[in-house]
């Protein structure tokens, strides 16, 4: 059988850090979604396969969904933007910026 290798031996290091900082530290993940509509109080954003609306999402104060005439403010969400998201359990989302 012998010793295992150095690779080996990380791997399996790596793979116990990671199950213990799980344990400690919820998952914690980003992701960037595409926003499908938004305006008059309605927003809809896809990630991941998934599609999420207001009721799935917190939106930062500093962006806008609940507009009722787009002005062309750079602060409006709009069909097509991509959206920078958060979430630590994968079925609420914090989204917190636009992405150029």
């Amino acid at each position: 059988m012998g010793l295992p290798t150095f690779d080996e031996s990380i791997t399996r290091m790596a793979v116990a850090v990671q199950g213990l900082a799980r344990r400690v530290q919820p998952h914690n993940s980003f992701t960037v979604g595409k926003v499908i509509a938004a305006g008059g109080g309605n927003i809809v954003v896809e990630t991941d396969g998934l599609r999420l609306g207001k009721d799935d999402l917190h939106v930062s104060v500093l962006l806008d969904y609940q507009y009722t005439q787009d002005d062309g403010a750079p602060n409006k969400l709009r069909a097509g933007d991509r959206v920078m998201m958060l979430s630590s359990d994968q079925e609420t989302y914090d989204l917190t910026a636009k992405v150029s």
